[in-house]
């Protein structure tokens, strides 16, 4: 396609996913932006515990490159009352996606990130000319756990 992104947006949980995001980015030089949103709270925890693993794949894989905590950007605007609690944006969210894209977000991890998204949108800090990927991490199954929250008939 020829299309090189400037942002990725992912879930940032216990950090596993951040922390191999981080390396391989650093790893191949990615000219991309990766863009965390917390799920849940426990920082400056949850950055040392990324920083960690990062490192420890680098070591495996032989790699030279190392991570440190400056490399790990977690957005923590949009967890919200808690883990597994749904915001208003990820609510909306989980809508919107289906509704227009045919796309099922869980408000545990993938809706919040998606609001985050989408909120980074609405405030004009992401320019419209931006490739942006979202990395749908799954999660969908959850969707059936908050069927009265989601107005969803049960």
């Amino acid at each position: 396609m020829r299309v090189v992104p400037s942002r990725l947006y992912y879930a940032a949980g216990s950090r596993g996913t951040q922390a191999g995001l981080s390396l391989g980015a650093k790893i191949h030089n990615a000219a991309y932006q990766l863009c965390g949103v917390a799920v849940s709270g426990g920082e400056p925890e949850k950055t040392a515990r990324a920083v960690r693993l990062a490192n420890e794949g680098a070591a495996i894989l032989g790699a030279a490159a190392r991570v440190s905590p400056a490399d790990i950007v977690t957005d923590q605007n949009y967890i919200g009352p808690g883990y597994a609690i749904p915001t208003p944006g990820c609510l909306e969210a989980i809508h919107l996606l289906a509704r227009h894209e045919g796309i099922f977000l869980d408000p545990v991890y993938t809706a919040k990130v998606m609001a985050g998204l989408i909120d980074h949108i609405r405030r004009g800090d992401i320019d419209p000319g931006e490739t942006v990927v979202f990395l749908h991490t799954g999660g969908t199954p959850a969707l059936f756990a908050y069927a009265g929250q989601l107005g969803l008939p049960r």
